[in-house]
């Protein structure tokens, strides 16, 4: 992903983008890298459908929305902090990227 946020941008290249920041970067495992893609994929699809991905439409809340329905669908604890650490680490990239504000 650019500096500057895209707007439009198709998940799939979100997501192809996310993949390779968390390889080349972060130096996650491939194993690690599917459970963060299909986070990421997860709530994309529960924020905005299958549309394409405005950033700047996009709010906290949206993913504090999307943590309290996979936590209700996900109830063992040991996942939820695997899922919540996943978006953590989700949200630093977006931040750090510029789709979404820091902090």
């Amino acid at each position: 992903m650019q500096k500057s946020s895209k707007k439009g941008l198709p998940i799939a290249e979100c997501i192809a983008d996310y993949d390779c920041y968390a390889r080349d970067v972060r130096g996650l495992s491939t194993s690690t890298r599917e459970i963060h893609c299909r986070v990421l994929r997860g709530f994309c699809s529960f924020r905005l459908g299958d549309t394409q991905i405005d950033w700047s439409a996009v709010r906290f809340t949206d993913f504090v929305s999307f943590l309290t329905a996979e936590f209700e669908r996900l109830p063992n604890r040991d996942t939820q902090r695997v899922l919540l650490t996943t978006v953590r680490v989700i949200l630093r990239y977006l931040s750090d990227m510029g789709a979404i504000p820091k902090g």
